[in-house]
This record gives C-alpha cells, sequence and structure tokens, in this order.
C-alpha cells in the first residue's frame, strides 16, 4: 500500500534525446535553450553532470585486456 504524507526527493535525473535518421544513425539537431527560470538555473548543473559522464566514459577502455601471468 503507497504511503501518504510529505514526500522525500530521492533522485535527480537529466535526460538526453538524440535526434536519429531513417537508418537509425544520429543527427544533428537544434540545441536546446532553457527559458524559464528554473530551467536557467539547473542548465550549469547539468552540464557538469555531462562533462563528469564523459570524463568517466573516456577512462573506460574499449576491449579488456588478456590477463597475463
Amino acid at each position: 500500500m503507497p504511503r501518504r504524507g510529505a514526500g522525500t526527493r530521492t533522485t535527480e535525473r537529466t535526460m538526453v534525446l538524440a535526434g536519429l535518421d531513417d537508418e537509425a544513425h544520429k543527427r544533428a539537431v537544434q540545441s536546446w535553450k532553457p527559458a524559464l527560470a528554473e530551467d536557467v538555473a539547473l542548465d550549469p548543473h547539468a552540464r557538469t553532470m555531462v562533462d563528469i559522464r564523459t570524463t568517466l566514459l573516456r577512462s573506460i577502455p574499449l576491449e579488456v585486456p588478456p590477463l597475463v601471468d
């Protein structure tokens, strides 16, 4: 049974959508421009999260080297 009462913020998320062409390849789309005050305030945080994710993904090798004894 669901609880009732004051909610507690437990997560945050940033959604990034990509445009695809007819062959399901990514394609350039117009960047989203925040207009609402809340969106403008959150934009720097979202960009920081994208930068962190990019940095983390760069450190992951495409292949794991074989183990050598």
